[in-house]
């Protein structure tokens, strides 16, 4: 299995551990939840008992209930009709109970278990009965009359009760002129008890807020730690991926000159070359462009190592001119260099080696990566506190996936491991390194099929 499928077949096994891990923690987060709401549930319906259970609340309903009776008897004897009955009833229910009332929601208030919990106390059905009749003043399913605290009506409403049935019996004499009556007295109503906790959600999310966080903490942690494991795997496949192409390259550019070299070598022991001196000459020649090659191969490796550890001489460069003479000692075969550069004067303090080295390593790559013939610009211009220099190619462009590692140290666009254009992947690199050691800047803006730009800006001496 290579690398590639390595990589992959980790990370799928990452993502359905992260998947489970997920589960398992949602599994657990829920249950606590469940357990929590119950919990809370229970705390609200036994605090909430121990105040109604109380013999200050139990005379409190006792005496609703008898204004219920009271009012009752009223209406029979006034001949009330329902709504005066209910509006009676209402008034006076008020006035009994109201100082009760008050210290009733002050002790819920109080209660640390029932922060936001309301309470109600309400007759879901009045039957009034006299002498066998049934007159209903409040039938099951209409608007019940509220007994006791706030009106409310929410979807975490429940009752404490079911419902209680009350019952009263009364018997009296009735004088109505000279006729006296018997008339047998009789009350039913149906009571029930309800608590809202709409406020449940708050208080236990308050309750595990700490599991909940512990929880998250958690996962987040495991992904940091498969990012950064992940993170460091894929680098170092990139350096490993990074030095087996250089390895290549630097075998490939030593190899072809030290061959040639070789050949030159042997030609040169051979009695015929002795006797023909511009034969002679002609390998000499060769042999010193092989050496060159393996000279620039070596140096630009060394070069890489030491860049960031050099002193630079900075010099005060009138940098319009040195452009100008850069420009006329610029010998490009198969292509045309056209310069557009500004006439204004200007100094820029860098050192004029360095610099030069890097236009050159432009010029270098413009050319090899441009087909024979075409246009390479170079132009200069001030722009503010900056003098920038442009250098243009027609070349095939390289796409934004590569942009971003472009000045990396030893990369180089995959070509599948062919050599159709040498190098070592430093020369980009060596001139980033360099143009930072002159205070500068260098960046790359290309498009695939149109070419590239590489802009190197430098700080003016306007002192």
């Amino acid at each position: 299995m290579n690398n590639r499928y390595q990589v992959g077949f980790l990370l799928l096994i990452s993502i359905v551990v992260m998947c489970t891990l997920s589960v398992i923690q949602f599994y657990l987060v829920n249950n606590t939840y469940q357990l929590t709401k119950e919990k809370y549930f229970t705390e609200v319906k036994r605090e909430i008992g121990k105040i109604i259970a109380s013999k200050q609340f139990e005379a409190l309903g006792d005496s609703s209930k008898e204004v219920l009776k009271r009012v009752a008897h009223q209406y029979v004897n006034e001949r009330l009709d329902k709504p005066a009955f209910f509006k009676r009833l209402s008034l006076m229910n008020k006035s009994a109970i109201s100082l009760g009332e008050k210290q009733f929601e002050m002790q819920i208030r109080e209660s640390p278990y029932l922060h936001g919990v309301q309470y109600k106390s309400q007759f879901d059905e009045i039957v009034l009965e006299i002498n066998g009749h049934s007159d209903t003043l409040l039938a099951a399913g209409q608007q019940p009359f509220l007994q006791m605290g706030n009106s409310f009506n929410t979807v975490n409403t429940f009752k404490l009760s079911n419902g209680n049935t009350y019952s009263t019996d009364n018997e009296r004499d009735r004088q109505n002129g000279n006729i006296r009556t018997h008339e047998r007295f009789k009350l039913h109503f149906l009571q029930s008890e309800h608590v809202d906790v709409s406020a449940w959600k708050a208080e236990v999310f308050k309750r595990i807020f700490g599991i909940f966080s512990l929880a998250v903490a958690l996962i987040i942690g495991v992904i940091t730690v498969f990012f950064l494991v992940f993170r460091a795997m894929i680098k170092q496949k990139k350096m490993a991926d990074i030095k087996t192409d250089f390895a290549n390259n630097i075998t490939h550019e030593l190899k072809t000159p030290l061959s040639s070299a070789g050949i030159i070598f042997k030609s040169l022991n051979r009695s015929e070359v002795h006797q023909d001196p511009r034969l002679f000459n002609e390998l000499l020649k060769t042999l010193e462009r092989q050496f060159n090659k393996i000279q620039h191969t070596v140096d630009s490796v060394l070069d890489s190592a030491i860049t960031a550890d050099i002193n630079v001489e900075m010099q005060e460069t009138e940098i319009t001119g040195f452009l100008i003479a850069y420009v006329k000692n610029q010998m490009i075969d198969d292509h045309q260099l056209i310069s557009e550069i500004t006439d204004n004067k200007v100094i820029v303090k860098t050192n004029i080696e360095l610099l030069e080295k890097v236009l050159d390593n432009m010029l270098q790559n413009a050319v090899k990566y441009s087909n024979p013939g075409s246009i390479i610009r170079l132009k200069s211009a001030l722009e503010g506190h900056l003098y920038s220099i442009a250098i243009t190619d027609n070349g095939p462009g390289i796409a934004k996936t590569h942009q971003q590692f472009i000045f990396e140290k030893f990369y180089r666009i995959p070509e599948q491991n062919l050599h159709t254009v040498k190098g070592l992947g430093l020369g980009l690199y060596l001139a980033k390194q360099t143009i930072t050691l002159l205070k500068g800047t260098l960046t790359l803006n290309s498009m695939m099929g149109v070419g590239s730009t590489f802009t190197i800006k430098l700080p003016v001496d306007e002192s």
